[in-house]
């Protein structure tokens, strides 16, 4: 029994170890999202989508070498969508917003007459 736990406490410190590692990059994980969420705000209160969904990142080689002997890159950044900048609504997707679009609106007019009644 005792040799055991010899060789389980060496397995107990580096598990310790790496959970306050796991900690420490979930915490600067919640920091970038929330940096992410408050740069990219303004995107998605425009157009209703992430700068993820509808902008690509595109990486173009060169003919041109570094000092070193690696190609340089170009990097640009796109529209995915270039004619609309938003993604396209599917039929499908028109059809459920639509319907549900109508139902909201029957949903306020029962209750615009039901307040009308009440008068």
């Amino acid at each position: 029994m005792k040799r055991t736990a010899q060789n389980v406490e060496g397995f107990l410190k580096q598990k310790n170890k790496l959970e306050a590692k796991k900690a420490e990059i979930e915490a600067e994980l919640v920091n970038v999202n929330q940096q992410i969420e408050l740069t990219d705000a303004p995107t998605v209160a425009m157009t209703g989508y992430h700068t993820e969904d509808i902008i690509k990142k595109v990486v173009t080689p060169t003919d041109q070498v570094d000092k070193n002997g690696n190609v340089i890159k170009k990097v640009t950044f796109e529209f995915i969508y270039p004619d609309t900048i938003v993604p396209p609504v599917t039929e499908e997707e028109a059809l459920v917003n639509n319907e549900e679009t109508m139902v909201s609106d029957k949903e306020s007019d029962n209750e615009s007459t039901e307040s009308t009644d009440e008068l």
